[in-house]
């Protein structure tokens, strides 16, 4: 996916730089790629964790299983 987050809301969802609205099913795959991909982009876990709606260590933890398995799938 080559969208960029925007933001996120508190009802779970998150608008992409393309207007493209996905629902935050906790922590489907496709979110968790996006997660990683925003940590890849930014290097700021703060700032991903708000706009995602998720803890900073939500991200750390995604980053560290991408290290480890190349993969942040379930």
């Amino acid at each position: 996916c080559n969208s960029v987050l925007k933001s996120a809301s508190p009802n779970n969802t998150a608008l992409l730089d393309k207007g493209i609205v996905i629902k935050l099913d906790y922590y489907n795959n496709e979110v968790r790629k996006l997660l990683v991909e925003a940590w890849n982009k930014t290097h700021n876990a703060k700032k991903i964790a708000e706009r995602f709606s998720v803890n900073t260590s939500t991200v750390y933890r995604l980053k560290k299983r991408m290290r480890e398995t190349s993969s942040v799938e379930t």
